[in-house]
């Protein structure tokens, strides 16, 4: 029984133990929080000077004794719009009441009265403003110690004399009262003469201002008896300055402040250099006083005098003996605050450390008790998540072989996809050669001038869809490449406005037929942008093609251009829409429709939109731009599509902005073909030569494509038919054509070899060479281009573009021969002569002037010295330069002239001679139909 109740005890008091020390450590202190927190601003005029730092630290020692009052001293450093701008500081931190003490009256009078006008409580100490808005002024009455300073000054001089003045700072309410007291105690008295001495310096003790007053006072008048000034630490300069000129000992000095300590007017009283001094209060322990009890509401006066006191001989050393004692007392309570307040610190530390502890040792032992009720929990749940990770374990080897089965059909689905699409690429590489056959049908179908009304209907009909077939293959032809990551961009500088207006009129007869309201507006009526025009077109091509496809009769279709901000960057965008009235997209189908090929189905009317190609490839075209492509749609009340382009070409990198299309340099490396043909393939050569009309070889492995040009150019051109490379190559060696027109994918040898062979034989390299391809990527054209070829057109193509190609290819050879007649080396810079045409034309020229004495110089004997025969020499001659090798010997010959008549003096018959001309007639007729003038008068001009 007893140890039972020794139990009960026992835990009563260890309860105990834990909770008295938790409530007194919940106590931070044990003496009553005050009631108020008070923040008072103090802004001191200046802080260098003895008496206001003993003004500073009188007020910082008072406001120690509150705990609830925080002080914040900032010091005007004797600038008095710092000071200003010191005091706006405090009236924004909102303090509760300010303390100022004024450097001058004027400059500070506004702002102190803005306080107090803010509702702010203003105390001016020892300095005054010319203003009445403040709470209460403290400090010594100036007048007063001014006055008892002029009663001292008679005592002193009974007899009269001349007074020095040293006044304080100019425009201060001390200086000017301590001024007016002294002058009026001295008024009824005429023996005595008050001198001014200007305004010295408050701060600093050795001023070289103050020296040079009391020199210049001195030189003007040197029978001074006594100095005033109006503080002991100008007396002090004064008296120094004096001294240098042994003068100090036979003047009298009073000063005010009777500050104690080192440096301390007290002292100077003591040590005889000053006659007298009088006490001036700082006041910093009545302000901070006075400032609490205004904050705590209750009732003060509005002036508050601080009683002085004359400090001479007779009293000084007592009050020396008082102050040091005040002192001492001072810095013993200073001393008594740190020790309590070392011990406040070190008992609250003890007390955090013993509530630290005893929070430790309760968490010690609930951890100690979860610790122990943990492991029996442990030793079950390890039991089960034994058999849980046994179980795991198995089903995680069941999802590797469903991951690793998965991974394989993802690539096997993956392979197929490829294989279907690269399927589609090449049946549309092959729907090419068709679609060029149809729609070139249609070309000269048209040209017939059929008016049967239902033919032409149906001939549009057919090639309504033939265009719509080559849209489609083009689009999936274009989705292969952007996915294939081998399309780029040709981005030109383009006046968006009229390139939307050419789309839109394309339009325009399909809105009339379905009685469609169809608008196209623009913000400005040019707006230029960096684009690929022939990307965009396609967007912006498919998206009307859309919205009228989607839009019933009586509908209504805008495009619209305009200049916005990109969604994804906030820079400048050109912004395109194309908004309809038809039926719209279901919300859930919207995030799905720029998926490739995916199929909206309208349950409505039961059908699909299209392939899934279109959108999918203009959402890709244009982040090809940088830009972007988005849907709003309602059912049944239509759809809005909005492209986002960038307006400049910042964005763009510098090799897919384009200026011009840029020719592959011409190949030229390889040696001659080194194969034996046959002479006569049986592919309709060339029986009877006409030098007067073209001749074209067209090398293509389609007999259909080869028939259609044929026939389409057969009436002004005499054709050469060949059905692969080889046999193109075997006709172009033998006959030379003018021009050749081949495809690149045939058999046996394809357009792209044949043209490397034929650019690098001399007796060919000058024949301009056209592929025709179904291959329309960047890199199947470079390839083309790189071969040799010198134009390059993509399948289906249409014949009069062809037609206008060959005119202008034989209008450059035209022009080149007019510059070739009129300057022999007009080639050199050619571009359209390629180098080894230019390497070759150089050989003859160089031949004809080594044997331009030789009247019997031949062509065939011209050709056999640069290994050609007769007729490959006449052709080439022909073909590059649009001369007769005849006609172009006599060129050489008559620029050799021409050179002769420039610089030399030989006579007309002498230089016909020195060319090679057998009679100077036959010379001045020749030379007249070249430069148009008789050779005496081109010398003459020159």
């Amino acid at each position: 029984m007893y140890n039972f109740r020794m139990a009960i005890w026992t835990k009563k008091n260890v309860l105990l133990f834990f909770i008295i020390p938790l409530l007194f450590g919940c106590s931070e202190n044990i003496s009553p929080n005050p009631n108020n927190k008070y923040v008072v601003g103090f802004s001191q005029c200046v802080s260098n000077d003895l008496w206001r730092q003993a003004m500073n630290y009188e007020m910082t020692l008072e406001a120690s004794l509150h705990p609830n009052l925080e002080l914040l001293i900032l010091d005007g450093q004797s600038d008095s719009q710092k000071q200003i701008a010191d005091i706006a500081y405090l009236i924004n931190q909102k303090v509760d009441l300010l303390i100022i003490s004024p450097n001058e009256a004027d400059p500070l009078t506004p702002i102190v009265e803005k306080a107090f006008k803010n509702g702010i409580p203003v105390i001016l100490l020892d300095r005054k403003i010319n203003s009445e808005l403040y709470s209460v002024f403290i400090g010594a009455d100036n007048y007063e110690i001014g006055f008892q300073a002029g009663r001292y000054a008679l005592n002193l001089l009974k007899h009269g004399g001349k007074i020095f003045e040293i006044r304080g700072l100019a425009g201060s309410s001390p200086a000017i009262e301590r001024h007016r007291g002294f002058a009026d105690a001295l008024s009824k008295n005429n023996n005595i003469e008050i001198i001014d001495g200007g305004d010295g310096d408050w701060e600093r003790e050795k001023s070289e201002k103050l020296a040079a007053l009391m020199i210049k006072g001195i030189k003007e008048h040197p029978d001074i008896d006594l100095i005033y000034a109006h503080n002991d630490l100008m007396a002090f300069g004064a008296y120094n300055a004096l001294n240098k000129l042994k003068m100090a000992q036979k003047i009298k000095f009073i000063g005010i402040d009777a500050l104690p300590g080192d440096g301390g007017g007290l002292q100077m009283v003591l040590d005889k250099v000053l006659d007298a001094s009088f006490l001036y209060p700082t006041g910093g322990d009545v302000a901070i006083q006075i400032a609490l009890k205004i904050l705590n509401g209750k009732a003060v006066d509005k002036n508050i005098k601080l009683e002085s006191v004359l400090v001479d001989s007779t009293n000084a050393r007592m009050l020396k003996l008082q102050s040091d004692h005040i002192r001492e007392i001072q810095l013993k309570i200073e001393m008594q605050k740190k020790i309590l307040n070392k011990q406040i610190l070190k008992y609250k530390s003890q007390q955090t450390i013993l509530f630290i502890l005893i929070t430790g040792i309760l968490l010690l032992a609930t951890s100690l008790f979860f610790l122990f009720r943990a492991f029996r929990l442990y030793k079950k749940i390890n039991s089960e998540l034994e058999e849980k990770n046994l179980a795991i374990s198995e089903q995680s080897t069941e999802l590797e072989m469903q991951r690793d089965e998965l991974y394989k059909m993802h690539e096997t689905v993956k392979k197929i996809n490829e294989s279907k699409i690269q399927f589609f690429t090449n049946i549309s590489h092959e729907f090419r050669t068709p679609l060029t056959l149809i729609l070139g049908t249609l070309d000269q179908l048209k040209d017939l001038n059929i008016n049967d009304k239902t033919f032409i209907k149906r001939l549009n009909i057919i090639n309504k869809n033939a265009e719509r077939l080559l849209r489609l293959v083009n689009q999936l032809m274009d989705f292969r490449k952007i996915d294939a990551q081998k399309m780029s961009l040709n981005v030109f500088k383009h006046d968006i406005v009229s390139f939307l207006r050419e789309i839109a009129n394309i339009f325009e007869d399909l809105a009339d037929k379905k009685n469609i309201k169809f608008n196209f507006s623009a913000q400005h009526d040019q707006m230029d942008i960096f684009l690929d025009d022939e990307k965009i077109d396609k967007v912006v091509f498919n998206l009307l093609s859309n919205a009228f496809k989607f839009t019933p009769n009586f509908g209504e279709i805008s495009l619209s251009v305009m200049y916005g901000a990109c969604k994804e960057n906030d820079k400048e965008c050109i912004e395109i829409s194309v908004k309809d009235s038809g039926i719209g997209i279901p919300e859930t189908e919207l995030e799905h429709i720029f998926e490739a090929f995916y199929e909206v189905e309208h349950k409505e009317n039961k059908r699909t939109t299209g392939t899934g190609i279109g959108l999918a490839l203009s959402q890709k075209l244009v982040a090809l731009h940088h830009g972007t492509l988005r849907v709003k749609s309602k059912v049944n009340k239509g759809s809005v599509f909005t492209i986002q382009l960038p307006s400049n070409a910042d964005c763009y990198e510098k090799n897919e902005i384009k200026e011009e299309w840029t020719n592959i340099e011409s190949f030229n490396h390889l040696g001659p073909l080194q194969i034996k043909t046959a002479q006569d393939q049986g592919v309709n050569p060339l029986e009877n030569y006409d030098d007067n009309v073209e001749s074209i070889l067209i090398v293509e492995d389609n007999k259909e494509v080869v028939k259609m040009i044929k026939e389409y150019l057969d009436k002004d051109y005499m054709i050469l038919e060949a059905y692969n490379g080889k046999e193109g190559l075997s006709l172009a060696q033998k006959y030379k054509p003018d021009i050749i027109i081949s495809d690149i994918m045939m058999p046996i040898m394809d357009g792209n070899q044949m043209t490397k062979f034929l650019k690098s034989d001399i007796e060919t390299s000058h024949i301009p060479i056209i592929l025709l391809s179904a291959k329309a990527t960047d890199d199947n054209q470079i390839e083309g281009f790189g071969g040799g070829a010198d134009y390059y057109i993509i399948k289906p193509f249409n014949l009069k573009i062809l037609e206008l190609q060959l005119k202008n290819i034989i209008k450059n050879r035209d022009r080149i021969k007019e510059h070739i007649s009129k300057d022999i080396l007009f080639f050199n810079n050619e571009t359209r002569i390629g180098d080894l045409d230019k390497n070759f034309l150089k050989t003859v020229i160089v031949q004809v002037e080594q044997h331009v004495l030789d009247t019997d110089l031949s062509v065939e004997k011209l050709g056999k010295t640069v290994g050609m025969s007769r007729l490959a020499f006449y052709r080439k001659i022909k073909s590059v330069t649009g001369h007769t090798p005849s006609e172009f010997i006599r060129i050489i010959k008559l620029n050799k002239a021409s050179d002769l008549l420039k610089n030399t003096n030989l006579t007309i018959s002498e230089i016909a001679f020195k060319v090679g001309f057998e009679t100077p007639s036959y010379f001045t007729k020749c030379f007249k139909k070249i430069y148009k003038v008789n050779p005496s008068e081109y010398q003459q001009n020159i």
